[in-house]
């Protein structure tokens, strides 16, 4: 009996401290209380208009997933330029505390007021950056984003022109604007109770956003385009606008809402036509404010029309942005799938009366669970420092909660936090409850993009590992279709598919060179590690995993390297009756050994050839080019080798055979341009190639155009009768013929949107065509031309 009453004691004390611990019934879940677990007095957390209580994961529960701050100069979150060199540390502060913190986005503001933190054609320097810098910034931050495996989101305000509190003259206003503004003349301008924006209702203030964000695409390496939730301003009259252009004679609501869809469909074709023919995937990202429009919080989906429809969420607040006064009808750009993710600016509290966080971000995840549009929750985490914010204010745990609720929630594959300047007092709350470890601990892999064809990459070829000191070394070949690389380690061997609790770091391309490296500052010289790694797309979608270990890992300068690629023989020409052969091979990643010319007459017996007294392979560019004088007058065989202690690389073998000086050449060279090519043959004939595509929805007309000036373009199928042939192929070939030896062309591959009217051009390509110089020149790379600049200097436009 004494062991009984024993038993019945220990198991009344159990009972006692489970009742303090917020755990649900099963053990993989927990339950939310308002003001924290470590309060007696605090109750559990339900839905609205509910007694079911929020139940949430007990542990983070890690997957892809999309982990962002909003950095803005408007805020102060970083200063005004003053210097490069002031900027750069600025910048490289905020990054290197995004990565401590393993965040993955950076969404930074670059352009606030109808202004510009880049040089632009549209307009002037914002203030906010600074009015005349020497140094642009932006190709040097998207890079070290990328190099620490961070993506770069331009975030933009399209419409507003600056604050007012209602009163601005807007002649005089319109006058502070160069004409090449649409803000340029009054006439263009809204004047808003809280701002003067530009008038959405006008089509050709329309059409030159799009060029506006374009401009941004097709000159930076951007991953996304950001708006938040400037569209209409409340308190515009657009009056006359609606009598111009309301030829349905729709309500005021529906013609503005109108309005916007217009903006955000001509953005998003004109974004994924450039993503196509660039094998790109620059996203379309929007941020609105939190709430579409208040309702019963039902989400309904119909499956013969693929459309969701909802009255809204369950939420109380006045301020919804599908009517006054934003007129954003978010919902119908998600079921159109206009816009690549959704990230509402949930900045309520967990126990907000009106709007719970919660009820919020259940409804929005719902709603994109049946779409290819990612959701993300915008989290304010400002509030905790904010006046009557609710559990903001009362609860140290309430961004800890509500990054597990996101975690949970149907649909929901990530969060971004406004804004950088409080993330360490927010962070700092949730390491001393002891919750950053169990959220963030390791890097995060962005999320697959689905509103996009996706894109293939392969798994990292030539994986080896090397000891370089103390660390170890990764190395493996770079892949043009890869945007990052992701890292895996183990003290085990993997089983199967590498688990992301494994990724040690995400980088990028980090040294511009065929062979690209990682180096493991963490690792033990006395353990044995395994590694994966495998590489991302641009759509973000994973390859199969390379794998290798440490346990006959050797010293970096002792080992077995990479082989040396892209070697060939892009010149020949004739001086003074001796020929010059110009060679080209790519160099090898941080290595200070000696490369060796080597010729042969027969594929089998090589020499070293003795080269110039000023022949030097130490410039470690990725390709590497140099000319040699070619005595014989025989065909011989040429490579490159290269040697450093027991490590040894060489070329493939190239065949050269000598021309005579009234002699054609055909090329020998043996790397492609990734995006078009063209090879020379006998009697001046030029094959081009080039990727074939097609977008659904959009009727695509397809040229190639050849130029004698790199000004004045014509289309070549007019070009001696030649037509494209193998239209409807994955590979188009053209083929014609060049007249006339004394003259350069130049050749572009053209894509027109029949029913816009864009064009898209390809990289040109210069074809030298002379007696004595008949070579393959290097590519070179020119920015798509907007339409209204194409038609002032191209024939083939007019």
């Amino acid at each position: 009996m004494k062991y009984l009453k024993r038993f019945l004691f220990i198991m009344f004390i159990m009972m006692g401290l489970l009742s303090f611990i917020n755990v649900s019934a099963t053990t993989n879940t927990q339950y939310i209380k308002v003001g924290g677990s470590s309060d007696s007095n605090a109750e559990y957390v339900t839905y609205a208009n509910s007694n079911e209580k929020v139940e949430i994961n007990a542990e983070y529960d890690l997957d892809c997933e999309f982990r962002a701050c909003w950095v803005s100069g408007l805020v102060g979150d970083v200063s005004r330029y003053s210097s490069k060199q002031q900027y750069q540390t600025e910048l490289t502060r905020i990054l290197d505390k995004m990565q401590s913190y393993n965040l993955n986005v950076l969404i930074f503001h670059i352009r606030i007021m109808n202004d510009a933190f880049y040089p632009s054609q549209y307009a002037k320097y914002s203030i906010y950056y600074s009015t005349n810098p020497d140094w642009d910034f932006l190709p040097w931050l998207i890079d070290e984003c990328h190099k620490r495996g961070i993506e770069f989101h331009a975030w933009m305000n399209p419409y507003r022109v600056c604050k007012s509190s209602g009163n601005t003259d807007l002649v005089n206003l319109s006058r502070q604007f160069d004409s090449n503004n649409m803000a340029s003349d009054p006439d263009n301008l809204l004047q808003g109770a809280n701002s003067v924006i530009l008038n959405p209702g006008i089509p050709e203030i329309r059409d030159w956003l799009v060029n506006v964000c374009m401009e941004v695409i097709q000159n930076y390496d951007v991953d996304a385009i950001h708006f938040d939730d400037y569209f209409y301003d409340s308190g515009v009259d657009d009056t006359a606008t609606r009598n111009k252009y309301n030829t349905e004679g729709l309500t005021l609501g529906d013609f503005r809402r109108e309005q916007v869809n217009l903006f955000i469909q001509a953005l998003s074709n004109r974004m994924r036509l450039y993503n196509q023919f660039n094998k790109k995937r620059v996203q379309l990202g929007i941020s609105p404010s939190g709430v579409y429009r208040g309702g019963d919080g039902k989400v309904y989906y119909d499956e013969a029309t693929g459309m969701v429809s909802s009255t809204g969420s369950l939420t109380r607040t006045s301020f919804i942005h599908y009517d006054a006064y934003l007129y954003s009808d978010t919902l119908y750009w998600i079921n159109m799938e206009w816009i690549d993710y959704i990230l509402p600016q949930a900045y309520w509290a967990i126990e907000h009366p009106l709007c719970p966080y919660v009820d919020l971000m259940k409804w929005w995840g719902e709603v994109c669970s049946y779409k290819n549009v990612k959701c993300y929750a915008g989290m304010g985490i400002y509030q905790k420092y904010s006046a009557s914010a609710y559990s903001w204010n009362t609860s140290d745990l309430e961004a800890y909660y509500q990054i597990m609720v996101a975690n949970t929630l149907k649909g929901v594959d990530g969060v971004s936090l406004y804004c950088y300047n409080y993330i360490d007092r927010v962070m700092n709350k949730i390491n001393s409850n002891g919750g950053l470890n169990k959220l963030w601990n390791t890097p995060a892999v962005l999320p697959e993009i689905t509103t996009m064809s996706p894109l293939n990459v392969d798994k990292p070829s030539n994986l080896m590992v090397t000891r370089l000191g103390n660390n170890n070394k990764l190395l493996f070949n770079n892949d043009d279709n890869a945007k990052f690389y992701v890292i895996y380690r183990s003290e085990v061997p993997f089983e199967g598919d590498p688990s992301l609790d494994k990724v040690i770091a995400i980088t990028s391309d980090c040294t511009g060179s065929s062979l690209n490296y990682y180096l493991d500052k963490t690792s033990d010289p006395n353990k044995t590690y395994y590694y994966a790694v495998k590489s991302q797309s641009y759509s973000l979608k994973l390859s199969e995993a390379s794998y290798i270990n440490t346990i006959d890992i050797q010293e970096e300068d002792k080992v077995t390297i990479e082989k040396i690629t892209n070697f060939g023989i892009v010149k020949q020409e004739v001086s003074n009756n001796v020929n010059k052969v110009t060679m080209v091979f790519n160099t090898l990643l941080n290595r200070t050994g000696n490369y060796y010319l080597q010729y042969s007459t027969d594929g089998i017996m090589w020499n070293d050839y003795k080269v110039q007294p000023d022949f030097d392979f130490s410039n470690t560019v990725l390709n590497y080019y140099f000319t040699v004088d070619v005595d014989s007058t025989e065909s011989l065989y040429f490579r490159v080798c290269y040697r450093f202690e027991k490590a040894f690389s060489k070329t493939d073998d190239v065949l050269y055979t000598p021309i005579g000086i009234t002699s054609d050449l055909g090329i020998m060279f043996n790397n492609e341009s990734p995006k078009s090519s063209y090879t020379l043959y006998p009697n001046n004939t030029v094959e081009i190639k080039f990727d074939n595509f097609d977008i659904d929805g959009l009727n695509l007309e397809k040229f190639v155009a050849y130029s004698t000036d790199n000004k004045t373009y014509s289309n070549i199928n007019k070009y001696d009768n030649t037509t494209i042939t193998n239209i409807t192929t994955n590979k188009v070939t053209v083929n014609f013929s060049i007249n006339n030896k004394s003259f350069k062309i130049y050749l572009k591959v053209v894509i027109r949107d029949a029913a816009t009217g864009y064009y898209y051009d390809s990289d040109v390509i210069e074809v030298k065509c002379c007696i004595e110089d008949f070579f393959l020149d290097e590519v070179i790379n020119y920015s798509l031309d907007e339409l209204s600049a194409v038609r002032n200097k191209m024939n083939l436009y007019k």
